[in-house]
C-alpha cells in the first residue's frame, strides 16, 4: 500500500532539482490476519449462512475455517464463505456443513477441478506414489507442517496436491529448513523406488528444493 504526499518544496534557487511541489513516497505494510483475527472475520461471514448445527455451531465453524486458511486475508474467508453456501445449494443440502468449506478451500485456494484433463491409468498411479512419498517423509520429520489431505485430481494450475496445514512460524531453523527439503523429495525418492525413473514433477520437486537452498 502506497501513500502518496505531497507538500510544497523548500525554494532552493540554487539547485535544478527543485520543483514547485516535494513528492514523498510512503510504504506502509499490512500484514495478513493471523489466527485470531481470522476466527473474527470469520465470524463475521459465517453469521448469514444456515449452517448444519445451528447458530450455535458458527464458533466451532469459525475456528476450523480459521485454522484451514493460513496466510489467507479476509477476502479470501470471504470467498470461501460464500463458495461453501453456493456448493451447498448445488447439492442440495439443506444447511452449509463442514465438506462444503473444504471443497470451497480447495477451490478457491487451490483452483476449480479440471475434470477435462484425462489422466491415464500410468499417470495416475505414478502420481499416487508420488503425493504418497511427501506424505510418508513429512510424517516422519519432526518439524515439518501437518498434512491434512493429498489429491491426485488436476485442480487448478496443479496435476495434484498435497495440503499440509502450515505453522505460524516468523523465523526457520537449519532443522526445519532441512526436514522440509526432505519431504518436498518425497515424491522424487518413491518415483526412483517404484518406476526406476523420474517424471517432470519430480524435477520440478527437485529444482524447488535445489533454490531454497542455495
Amino acid at each position: 500500500l502506497y501513500i502518496h504526499e505531497r507538500t510544497p518544496s523548500l525554494p532552493l534557487s540554487s539547485s535544478s532539482a527543485a520543483s514547485d511541489v516535494y513528492k514523498r513516497q510512503r510504504k506502509i505494510s499490512i500484514d495478513l490476519p493471523p489466527h485470531k483475527d481470522r476466527v473474527a472475520v470469520a465470524k463475521v461471514h459465517l453469521a448469514p449462512l444456515k449452517l448444519s448445527g445451528g447458530h450455535a455451531a458458527i464458533d466451532s465453524f469459525a475456528e476450523t475455517l480459521a485454522s484451514l486458511t493460513p496466510g489467507c486475508s479476509g477476502a479470501d474467508i470471504f470467498n470461501i464463505c460464500n463458495e461453501a453456501a453456493i456448493i451447498a445449494a448445488r447439492e442440495d443440502k439443506d444447511a452449509v456443513d463442514l465438506r462444503s468449506f473444504q471443497q470451497a478451500i480447495d477451490r478457491v485456494r487451490v483452483g476449480l477441478e479440471r475434470k477435462a484433463t484425462k489422466l491415464s491409468e500410468h499417470e495416475r498411479t505414478r502420481l499416487a506414489y508420488h503425493e504418497a512419498g511427501h506424505v510418508v517423509l513429512s510424517w516422519m520429520q519432526h518439524f515439518t507442517d501437518p498434512v491434512i489431505k493429498t489429491s491426485i485430481a488436476p485442480r487448478g494450475t496443479r496435476i495434484a496436491h498435497t495440503q499440509k496445514l502450515p505453522h505460524e512460524v516468523f523465523i526457520s531453523t537449519q532443522a526445519r529448513l532441512r526436514e522440509n527439503m526432505i519431504a518436498r523429495l518425497g515424491g522424487f525418492v518413491a518415483e526412483e523406488l517404484f518406476f526406476q525413473d523420474i517424471s517432470s514433477e519430480a524435477a520440478e520437486d527437485l529444482k524447488a528444493v535445489t533454490d531454497s537452498a542455495m
